[in-house]
């Protein structure tokens, strides 16, 4: 059950990412990396951090981890269907919240920015500039919050291209 969790979180893998590559500097004396920017609670981190600290988990759950978050990013999300415990489908009120946004230029702007945010993450490369659109902080953090799931990122990405001419 925690795998699934981990899976469909960009941002748990980022953090993930973050914590394997502390522990190598810090086992090595090197510099610090600089910790990701995510919407992840404190708390979360906190526990995240005790996690790899106090090696309650093996190594190879999060390898493991990794690998299935990135070949579900590849073929999509509906190869999580084939784990032991399959991944819930992506809950209608989300559907309906990004259905709805990518009826709005400035959301659907918005929403292409989050989801190039996220790969250039997870990519390691440099991050594309934040667009200048009509959108409250409220509505921006909303966004955010539901592309905080691979399931509504692949969910948004497919109704994009459906639509697209």
């Amino acid at each position: 059950m925690m795998l699934i969790i981990f899976v469909t979180r960009p941002e748990l893998i980022l953090q993930i990412r973050y914590e394997e590559q502390l522990a190598e500097a810090k086992a090595r004396g090197r510099d610090l990396p600089r910790e990701p920017i995510t919407l992840i609670s404190p708390e979360t981190r906190h526990k995240l951090h005790e996690l790899f600290r106090e090696r309650q988990l093996p190594p190879h759950f999060w390898s493991r981890c990794k690998a299935i978050f990135e070949y579900a990013r590849q073929h999509g999300v509906e190869v999580l269907d084939h784990l032991p415990v399959p991944v819930a489908p992506l809950p209608e009120d989300q559907q309906r919240l990004i259905d709805s946004a990518i009826t709005s230029r400035p959301k659907q702007t918005y929403m292409h920015y989050i989801c190039a945010l996220q790969d250039a993450l997870l990519d390691g490369q440099a991050l594309p500039v934040e667009p200048s659109v009509q959108l409250s902080s409220k509505e921006r953090n909303q966004m955010r919050k539901v592309l905080g799931d691979l399931r509504a990122v692949m969910y948004f990405k497919r109704r994009v291209a459906a639509t697209a001419p």
